[in-house]
């Protein structure tokens, strides 16, 4: 029994000894910093993984909550009385209920569980400022105001007086700047709106592009038609123009393709029958499909069933809405009227040279000028 105590002894003594203490404590510090080190490492990838960087947008944004009161579901403590008792003890700068629950989402072959949050609408401008910040794409920032969308009314009140035996099922924008004017077109006919095309939005615009043979193709590659939408109805396709009008009726045969009785369109410009010569690539009137020709027969070439235009003086006072203060426009484009009055027939016919489908074609070939951009538009 001694000699097992003073083996016992001589070991702790040699373990405790100085120079050993000072070995094992360094190797414990690397081992616990190399351990610390492999932590973060996990903990910030599975954060980012989790949510890490919306965390943090949130912060930076500030449209986080500052205080969040949670409240069992199933607790008999009422939410708006402990909010008052909150709201008197404490200045606080806003608030709003927020709500986050479960919900299921079921297609024909999956069921997916989400989670669904947010704060009740109708007291949301209590604890952002966000609509101070944002607008509609086709509206006029002004000091006193932000104005509605009204792009559309005008058209719709023109649809209503020419085509009364027509029936519209659903009113389908042609992304992605078209959507201003059908929303509003939808609500003031009271027809449903829907997005029937999806865009690639790789492919640059064609109305631009040269060559009737290239835009023609990237027409097809540019859209997308979903055909639940377009299946059995008439259809009201609204785009921001008509210019050369290949998107136009490629778009009209895709619909058609996807099902559709009839093809109306409405187009929330004037016909385009001008050269722009202020910083747009439309330098030749003979290639605008709407030159010398009438609604009827631009309805004919496209191949809808109807077609009708925004009338000038309907555009100028939608977009005054925004600014009243402003009372001309270039409108060259659509009446052949140039603001510089410098803009003569000679200078028009060397632009034409210059710029047609032809001069481009002579200059650049096809392969060479099928651009591909990461552009939204």
């Amino acid at each position: 029994m001694f000699a097992n105590n003073r083996v016992a002894l001589f070991i702790a003594i040699r373990l405790l000894r100085p120079s050993h203490a000072m070995t094992r404590s360094i190797g414990l510090l690397v081992s616990l910093v190399g351990i610390a080190i492999g932590v973060i490492a996990l903990v910030v990838t599975l954060s980012t993984m989790n949510g890490f960087e919306r965390d943090v947008r949130d912060q930076v944004l500030g449209m986080s909550g500052h205080i969040n009161l949670v409240f069992d579901r199933n607790s008999s403590t009422n939410w708006e009385n402990a909010l008052d008792n909150v709201l008197s003890q404490y200045e606080i700068a806003g608030f709003s209920p927020y709500v986050r629950s479960g919900a299921m989402i079921s297609s024909r072959d999956v069921i997916i569980s989400v989670s669904v949050e947010g704060v009740i609408p109708e007291s949301e401008e209590r604890v952002t400022n966000i609509g101070n910040h944002i607008a509609l794409t086709d509206t006029l920032l002004t000091e006193s105001s932000i104005p509605t969308v009204v792009i559309g009314e005008k058209l719709a009140e023109k649809i209503k007086l020419k085509w009364i035996d027509e029936k519209i099922d659903v009113v389908i924008p042609i992304p992605d700047t078209s959507r201003t004017a059908a929303l509003q077109l939808a609500n003031e006919l009271d027809v449903k709106y829907r997005e029937g095309f999806i865009k690639n939005r790789y492919i640059a615009r064609t109305f631009i592009m040269p060559g009737q043979k290239q835009r023609k193709k990237s027409v097809r590659q540019k859209l997308s038609a979903i055909e639940l939408e377009f299946k059995d109805k008439n259809v009201l396709l609204v785009d921001d123009s008509i210019v050369r009008g290949t998107t136009s009726k490629e778009i009209v045969q895709m619909a058609r393709s996807a099902g559709a009785k009839k093809v109306f369109f409405a187009s929330a410009a004037p016909p385009v029958r001008y050269p722009n010569v202020y910083g747009i690539d439309m330098a030749s009137k003979n290639e605008f499909i709407a030159h010398n020709k009438t609604t009827d027969e631009v309805c004919e070439a496209i191949g809808s069933d109807k077609l009708i235009y925004q009338n000038l003086d309907d555009l100028i006072w939608s977009v005054q809405q925004g600014n009243p203060e402003i009372i001309a426009f270039d409108c060259s484009c659509f009446d052949g009227n140039y603001l510089t009055n410098d803009i003569d027939k000679p200078y028009l016919d060397k632009l034409e040279a210059e710029r047609s489908d032809k001069a481009k074609e002579d200059k650049i070939t096809n392969e060479s000028s099928e651009l591909i951009y990461n552009d939204a538009d």
